[in-house]
């Protein structure tokens, strides 16, 4: 499949010069290194990809046609996605209301189209992640959610999108081991766990833990390098603990499983699928979509893995999230590093969740409660 897909690109790249206009054109507009993008704001509420067989598509039946780098899949993506991917109120199926911290949206979501979608769940096809530089401007638009998200230029590389290499770029632990584990419970209950981003941090977001009250809960925990945020789970009384993660992992601790994507979209399509008492994530879904770590590009990939756990999350389930803050609260993408979240886009990330409790940190702690379907 993947030579296919790749067939498919090189002979998109020799036969349609329209990524190569397009990438020139959004190199003459781009700012140097470092600096910040303006973008003009554009209405995005109403876009209806008209899906195609190549890169190349248009957001509506009279609107230019575009070009996605690393991804043939984008405007089928779109479409499956659906009013997840909506970010402006239409008074039916994306409704805005006023929230503790920010907006509240509510959106209607297809849970079996968002799960079992072939669209999604992509590596990039070709070669190195796109670049900033390479972005055309109807792509742009939708990273930035019409001009309203910052975008500055910061690119990295670290590719294990599926990957079992012990030799992978990133610091990925591809075994865990139960002795690992039952250590970090232990430091965890002292408060001396330094996790991955050091001691404060992680009692950052044990405080968000101790708000859900995790005692004798299934827990779904989406993105881990390593499993510290298991560990504190589990020193927080979780009862289980499944990891959600592209990179191929395996746990030998009886109270901790891993399951990636394209499996727990085969237990969805199946009717098995799990359900979870708790969705808890740390430095994470602000990846999504970018292509930093092999994935296709998506400006909303941050926004479906949220729709996605909110399809397993039982009712009334706890959500307990931490992701980077923008400086001055402005939302930001650092194309293709990571998003650093504003009023702006935290209110699309939090949508169909209560907003709950605050807890300040270089990446706040947020925690949330499930909301019904609209």
């Amino acid at each position: 499949m993947a030579e296919f897909v790749q067939k498919i690109w090189l002979t998109f790249l020799k036969e349609d010069s329209s990524l190569l206009a397009v990438r020139n054109y959004a190199l003459k507009k781009l700012p140097a290194e470092g600096q910040t993008l303006p973008v003009k704001p554009v209405t995005l509420q109403q876009f209806q990809p008209v899906q195609t067989v190549s890169p190349c598509g248009k957001l509506c039946e009279s609107c230019d046609e575009f070009c996605v780098p690393w991804n043939s899949h984008f405007f089928g993506m779109l479409g499956d996605c659906g009013h997840v991917c909506k970010v402006e109120p239409d008074g039916h199926h994306v409704n805005k209301s006023k929230g503790k911290f920010f907006d509240e949206f509510r959106k209607t979501v297809d849970c079996g189209k968002i799960w079992s979608s072939p669209h999604m769940d992509v590596p990039g096809e070709h070669g190195h992640p796109p670049r900033l530089s390479d972005l055309p401007k109807e792509l742009v638009d939708l990273y930035t959610y019409g001009g309203k998200v910052m975008l500055a230029d910061w690119y990295l590389e670290q590719k294990y999108y599926g990957t079992n290499s012990t030799n992978s770029p990133s610091a990925m632990v591809h075994h865990w081991k139960r002795k690992t584990i039952q250590d970090w419970i232990k430091q965890a209950r002292a408060k001396k766990l330094s996790g991955n981003y050091g001691i404060g941090e992680t009692n950052c977001l044990a405080a968000g833990l101790d708000d859900a009250d995790l005692k004798g809960k299934s827990v779904l925990v989406i993105g881990s390098e390593n499993p510290w945020v298991e560990a504190l789970c589990l020193s927080k009384g979780a009862a289980k603990v499944t990891t959600l993660e592209y990179a191929n992992l395996t746990s030998s601790h009886p109270l901790v499983d891993t399951v990636t994507p394209a499996t727990l979209a085969s237990l969805v399509s199946e009717g098995k699928a799990p359900s979870f008492d708790a969705v808890v994530t740390f430095s994470s879904v602000e990846h999504s979509g970018l292509g930093r770590y092999g994935d296709a590009l998506n400006p909303f990939g941050d926004l479906i893995t949220m729709a996605r756990a909110w399809c397993l999350a039982k009712p009334n389930a706890d959500l307990v999230i931490g992701v980077p803050v923008g400086g001055s609260g402005q939302s930001k993408v650092r194309f293709n590093a990571h998003r650093e979240y504003g009023a702006v886009s935290y209110a699309q990330l939090f949508a169909n969740w209560q907003q709950m409790t605050s807890h300040h940190c270089d990446q706040s702690v947020y925690t949330l409660k499930k909301l019904d379907v609209i």
